[in-house]
């Protein structure tokens, strides 16, 4: 937890503010599920997921002085990597560009335990199937 901590901790020092305005081509996005097997989308998952907690940090702190940006981390629940949440049954979409593949943004859910479960297709419909815990897009890509 500590090293995880210091992992994203680093990326948000790393990250680097938007741009003004970009001269860069307009490109189209694709939005996949993620997979415990791609370790490029998962990295881009972690980037998105130290970027919310950046922000928030950056949002709350003259309303919070007294909480460091690491508190962060615990309080928006990004305390292991996407690759943990993914194996204890969380659901991750993310979306990157079609141009250079890289991730920037993600959808991170939460499985209902009544579909985790398989219950019968009619209670299925009575509730929904995840409930959604953070949606992040990249600022120069908003």
């Amino acid at each position: 937890s500590g090293r995880w901590t210091s992992l994203v901790m680093q990326m948000i020092e790393n990250a680097t503010a938007p741009g003004s305005g970009s001269d860069e081509p307009e490109c189209e996005y694709r939005v996949e599920v993620t997979s415990i097997r791609d370790k490029v989308a998962l990295c881009g998952v972690d980037v998105c997921r130290a970027t919310l907690v950046g922000e928030h940090h950056r949002l709350y702190k003259a309303a919070y002085p007294e909480l460091p940006p690491e508190a962060w981390i615990y309080i928006l629940g990004c305390e292991e990597p996407a690759l943990r949440s993914l194996t204890s049954g969380r659901i991750v979409l993310h979306v990157s560009r079609k141009d250079t593949g890289q991730v920037v943004g993600h959808i991170f859910c939460t499985s209902n335990p009544c579909h985790a479960a398989g219950e019968s297709h009619a209670s299925m419909h009575s509730g929904s199937f995840c409930t959604i815990n953070h949606i992040v897009v990249l600022p120069e890509h908003r």
